[in-house]
């Protein structure tokens, strides 16, 4: 984790997890499922271009600022309480206080062991009907 908070920009989100239904979610939250339920305590890796935003499926977020950079746009969100970073190309139709769903794919998602913070694995194998993407 040490090496993801510091390469990249904006650097490499990094979310808590937790036990929930049938698998390890974002902490905080009711799912959907990320990884297998031995992942809980974990932490979730993704990067701000890596996430997409709207859509059906993924987690709920709330928007707490847009930035307008020209050929992209840079979002900070909420989701339970952290907070992380979306990079979209071009303009994006939310501002602040809006509540939009974010997702990703399998292959963007990094674990890292919630005590060392070292990689654990970067695709657990688990039920792909309950992936954030």
């Amino acid at each position: 984790m040490f090496v993801a908070r510091f390469i990249g920009t904006p650097p490499m989100n990094l979310l808590a997890l937790a036990a929930g239904s049938g698998g390890a979610v974002i902490a905080g939250t009711w799912g959907p499922t990320v990884a297998p339920a031995q992942y809980a305590g974990a932490t979730l890796g993704v990067r701000a271009e890596h996430i997409a935003i709207g859509g059906e499926g993924g987690v709920e977020a709330e928007v707490a600022s847009v930035e307008y950079l020209g050929a992209d746009s840079l979002l900070s969100c909420s989701v339970a309480r952290q907070r992380l970073a979306v990079r979209v190309g071009g303009r994006v139709g939310l501002s602040r206080g809006d509540t939009t769903r974010l997702s990703w794919a399998r292959g963007a998602q990094h674990f890292f062991d919630g005590a060392s913070g070292r990689c654990i694995e970067d695709e657990p194998m688990h039920d792909r009907a309950t992936m954030v993407a």
